[in-house]
């Protein structure tokens, strides 16, 4: 006896000796690919099975629907790229998503809601008809979509709007040949300086550009209501939602984020949010300002884009971020912009929204101002006035690393010198003060002190009573009077010998004139002394002492800064 099922309704049956023998009565039995058992097809259909009414093919019955949908939609121009394979439509002289679209105008066609699956057979059909490379979308790098037509930059002509003219992004202004903007001017004139405003008009251009053949990254610095903010939004209103995007700097890392910027021509972010310990990451910045191939990531999707970005990358702020990037590839590509001006909102001078005293009645003028800097931007082939990067870096360090600047700029590294913690670190407060930065937190100052090389923190006997002090630093405003030794601080004052320690601040030259001094640096002693190196003892000759000064020299033989006693 063998146990099998009904083919029709899996109902167990018993088989005694053949087929031929119906163990379950009435069933019908069938050979199929699906594992159903063969049968005596005489037999009659299981009393537990129920057969279902026989339903039309889908594709036989949306075939006529599915023709009319298609001479529906087809009245538009679509493209598809081949790596997204996302659908886009012409409309209004640009590519946008047509997916909403599809959906619209299908339900008013049929006037019903329409099956997804009837949908996706229809959003397959356009996409699999309109192919198309991505190289081939928003490559026309010397027009611009404007609201009345497409701008060429080079004749400063419109034409009408073609969809063989591929953009995803349009400008919302109008050219209008001759327009001026005196109210966006005299604002501009208000809130810098005269020989700013045509670094800021080429900046304005070259965010009309769709390309990134000048590698730079702007940061717009001031310390608050100072109009840059208003400057900010006219540039948005010119381009249009569609032409920029506002993603903070620290986005920029984040997956799926990237992609935000595909046919955007400007990026504008908020100031930094401070890493007080590893500070901002550069290596995207430089990658989107460097004309880098950019592979984004598609949200809700396992594909990826693979585009050369043109948004222009504007960082606002009222403090610079801590950046510790000193290489050249980073350092040249910063163009930094100052707001120097302050507008009160209790000053009875001051605008509310000023910016609607020129828009939108200046947008087409204020278009013209950008493509005046545009132009003499690349014919010029550089920003005006633009600082090389040594420069640019020692502007920028100030503000981005108040800890490096402040050692560099306020203190002397040397042995036989300290200062207490708490003097170090209220100087470094001060000059954070005066240079208009955020101020170190304590913690990570006395962190990075003691990782400077040469400085060791310990603990003195200062006026007769134990301090914390960093060894091996000495302010530069200190002078010989007021500077702290070693052995002052195990004695309490200065002794005889303390006393005669002099500080050269005049640059080595090895020839037969010995020591010279600076120019414009005064001296406290005119004998020729002879004197020694405290390091390997040699013999110098010193002919002037000059007293709170820098301190850069080095020995000859030790390459040890210079502290010398006298013999």
């Amino acid at each position: 006896m063998t146990e099998i099922h009904c083919g029709s309704c899996k109902r167990l049956w018993v088989r005694w000796n053949s087929l031929e023998e119906t163990g379950c009565p009435r069933a019908e039995y069938e050979k199929s690919s699906d594992n159903r058992i063969a049968n005596d097809k005489t037999s009659t259909i299981c009393d537990y099975y129920e057969p279902k009414r026989k339903v039309p093919s889908s594709k036989q019955s949306e075939k006529p629907e599915m023709e009319e949908a298609l001479a529906a939609l087809n009245k538009n121009k679509y493209i598809c790229p081949t790596d997204t394979e996302e659908l886009l439509v012409y409309f209004e002289g640009i590519y946008k998503p047509a997916k909403h679209l599809i959906w619209f105008t299908l339900e008013e066609l049929y006037n019903k809601e329409l099956s997804k699956h009837f949908v996706e057979e229809v959003y397959a059909h356009l996409q699999r008809a309109n192919v198309i490379k991505r190289e081939k979308i928003n490559s026309c790098k010397d027009s611009l979509p404007l609201q009345n037509g497409i701008f060429n930059l080079n004749a400063k002509s419109v034409t009408p709007f073609s969809p063989e003219e591929i953009f995803t992004y349009k400008l919302n202004v109008e050219y209008k040949e001759g327009a001026d903007c005196p109210n966006f001017k005299k604002f501009l004139r208000q809130i810098l300086s005269e020989e700013d405003i045509p670094l800021l008009q080429e900046t304005m251009g070259y965010c009309l550009l769709a390309a990134m053949p000048l590698h730079k990254i702007f940061w717009w610095y001031g310390k608050g209501r100072n109009g840059k903010g208003r400057v900010g939004l006219t540039l948005q209103e010119i381009l249009g939602e569609e032409s920029y995007s506002n993603l903070d700097v620290e986005a920029l890392s984040r997956r799926f984020v990237l992609q935000k910027l595909y046919g955007k021509l400007l990026n504008i972010s908020s100031e930094p949010k401070i890493n007080r310990k590893y500070g901002i990451d550069t290596t995207v910045l430089k990658k989107l300002s460097g004309e880098d191939t950019i592979n984004a990531e598609v949200k809700h999707s396992n594909k990826t884009i693979d585009f050369t970005n043109f948004a222009k990358c504007i960082v606002m702020g009222n403090r610079f971020p801590k950046v510790e990037d000193d290489t050249i590839a980073w350092w040249d590509r910063v163009s930094v912009l100052n707001f120097p001006n302050t507008f009160l909102e209790d000053d009875e001078n001051t605008i509310q929204d000023i910016e609607k005293t020129w828009l939108p009645e200046e947008k087409s003028g204020i278009f013209n101002f950008m493509l005046t800097g545009l132009h003499r931007l690349l014919e010029n082939g550089k920003f005006t006035k633009s600082k090389t990067a040594e420069e640019t870096k020692v502007e920028f360090m100030k503000l981005s690393d108040p800890f490096t600047a402040w050692i560099l700029e306020r203190c002397v590294i040397m042995p036989q010198v300290y200062l207490t913690r708490e003097e170090a670190f209220s100087d470094c407060c001060v000059y954070c003060d005066e240079i208009g930065t955020e101020r170190v937190n304590k913690r990570v100052f006395y962190e990075k002190l003691r990782g400077t090389r040469g400085v060791k923190d310990t603990q003195k006997k200062v006026k007769g009573k134990n301090e914390n002090v960093f060894e091996g630093i000495r302010l530069k405003k200190d002078d010989d009077d007021n500077q702290k030794t070693l052995l002052e601080g195990e004695k309490g004052s200065k002794s005889s010998k303390s006393s005669k320690i002099g500080y050269i601040s005049t640059k080595f030259e090895n020839n037969t004139n010995g020591y010279r001094k600076n120019i414009g640096e005064s001296t406290t002693s005119t004998t020729s002394t002879t004197f020694s190196c405290f390091n390997c003892g040699k013999a110098l000759t010193k002919h002037e002492i000059f007293t709170g000064s820098d301190l850069n020299q080095r020995c000859a033989d030790c390459n040890m800064n210079f502290i010398l006693e006298e013999k």
